[in-house]
C-alpha cells in the first residue's frame, strides 16, 4: 500500500502573507490633521449616557427601596412618639 504525503497546512490569510504593520479597531479619518488622534472611542458624555440607560431600572428598584425604609422608619419613629407621650 502506498503512503500518503502529509496534507500542507492551510495558510492564514487567502493570499498567504499576513500583513505585519496593521493595527485592528482603529479607523483614520479622511483628511485627518497628522498627529491627531484616528481612534474612534466614542465621547465621555456617550459613555456615561449608554452606561446610566443601562442602569435605569437598578437606580429605579434602589430609589423605590429607600423610599420604602424612609416610610417605614418615619412610621416607626411616630409610633415611638405617640408611645411616650400618651402612656
Amino acid at each position: 500500500m502506498p503512503q500518503r504525503e502529509p496534507a500542507t497546512p492551510t495558510p492564514a490569510t487567502p493570499s498567504g502573507n499576513s500583513p505585519t504593520n496593521t493595527t485592528p479597531n482603529v479607523t483614520t479619518k479622511p483628511n485627518a490633521e497628522p498627529g491627531t488622534d484616528t481612534n474612534t472611542t466614542p465621547a465621555p458624555v456617550s459613555r456615561v449616557r449608554r452606561w446610566a440607560r443601562a442602569r435605569r431600572a437598578d437606580a429605579a428598584t434602589y430609589l423605590l427601596r429607600g423610599a420604602c425604609y424612609g416610610i417605614g422608619s418615619g412610621i416607626c419613629a411616630l409610633a415611638v412618639w405617640r408611645i411616650e407621650r400618651h402612656p
